[in-house]
């Protein structure tokens, strides 16, 4: 059997609005996680969930799948179902969910606000995030360069854009990963000691495909990776990748794409990485 395949482990909590949370295990799960600098969605398949399970769902219950290996898992995607559905095929009923991070408490919510004269970028920007309702982890904060707004601030529009809009004033950019809002300096400031490192050793697979896009007429180089299932890859995050094309260098990680399924043969993530 080979390595990608051996001793998986896949788990969906599922945490409801009303009642007791679900635990899925043993049934088969397939899932495609697609994490971005723009959202976090997922799309999770279950065949043949109980009826009396399936009946107790609701649009609005919480998310969480854990997955990996035996001695290496953990929690791949957080969020909000935003909805569900259940058709029937020959061999019984997949219950298939949608899923957002930061759906309701960004994506959705609503924000109306306005501060007087005086009043800098980063006080703007820590009281907003504090009307979010989701976990804030600042990274690198001491690089975020502060400005004031002389004539004052007012914005009216989603949770999410109100944050990106004042974060880019501080050269920070805001991203939700898994239902926790990271706000970081831009380009992701200096990389961490502890950041993940992405080898053979560690479940590169093939060879990284070298890549570029066009972004405000600047060319912007990165590369693309495949591995094992590979979790702790975070978007806007740092990874170490060590191959023979690249001898231990760290990159700014721009997407992440898990795919698996525990009947079949996907079980693997997609890392797209860009140059410091």
């Amino acid at each position: 059997m080979s390595t990608e395949l051996f001793q998986r482990v896949c788990r969906v909590e599922i945490k409801k609005k009303l009642g007791a949370s679900l635990i899925i295990e043993g049934l088969r799960v397939a899932f495609t996680v697609t994490k971005t600098e723009k959202e976090c969605t997922a799309t999770v398949t279950v065949t043949n969930l109980s009826k009396q399970t399936s009946d107790s769902l609701q649009s609005g219950d919480f998310l969480i799948l854990t997955a990996g290996y035996k001695n290496s898992n953990g929690v791949c995607f957080s969020g909000e179902i935003i909805r569900f559905t259940t058709p029937r095929n020959e061999t019984g009923s997949d219950t298939v969910f949608e899923c957002r991070s930061g759906s309701k408490e960004l994506h959705k919510a609503w924000l109306s606000c306005s501060f007087k004269s005086g009043y800098s970028a980063t006080e703007v920007l820590r009281d907003i995030v504090s009307r979010g309702g989701l976990p804030v982890e600042w990274k690198n904060k001491e690089q975020l360069v502060d400005k004031p707004y002389p004539a004052g601030y007012a914005f009216a529009g989603t949770m999410i854009d109100g944050i990106r809009q004042v974060a880019a004033r501080v050269n920070a950019e805001a991203v939700v990963v898994d239902n926790v809002l990271f706000i970081q300096p831009k380009g992701g400031g200096t990389p961490e000691l502890n950041s993940p490192v992405l080898s053979a050793t560690t479940g590169l697979l093939g060879y990284p495909l070298r890549t570029f896009e066009e972004k405000d007429k600047k060319k912007i180089w990165g590369w693309e990776l495949k591995s094992l299932l590979f979790f702790n890859a975070r978007v806007l995050g740092f990874v170490k990748v060590v191959s023979a094309e690249i001898p231990g260098q760290f990159f700014v990680v721009s997407e992440v794409k898990h795919e698996g399924d525990t009947h079949g043969q996907n079980w693997g993530t997609t890392v797209k990485v860009k140059d410091l």
